[in-house]
């Protein structure tokens, strides 16, 4: 299994409708598992899984044509501590 957390910034006041928007995107075997909006330079984090770290990518392509996006941030996690 794959995970990324991607934090995004947004156009101001389209916090809560991007978060909506991408919880339920569904794309190859991505799945956001978890969604939040947050205070400081990002606006929007979410929790992706996937099968595969090239379908993450993919993911992360389509999620950057979601209007009213300005910028992501990607992070993929390459273990755990557990």
């Amino acid at each position: 299994m794959a995970i990324a957390f991607m934090q995004m910034v947004v156009e101001p006041g389209k916090e809560e409708e991007i978060k909506e928007k991408v919880m339920h995107l569904d794309y190859l075997s991505c799945k956001v598992e978890e969604a939040y909006m947050t205070y400081g330079e990002f606006d929007v984090v979410i929790k992706v899984t996937s099968d595969s770290v090239e379908n993450i990518n993919h993911f992360v392509m389509k999620i950057r044509e979601v209007e009213g996006i300005k910028r992501t941030v990607t992070s993929l996690v390459y273990g755990t501590l557990c």
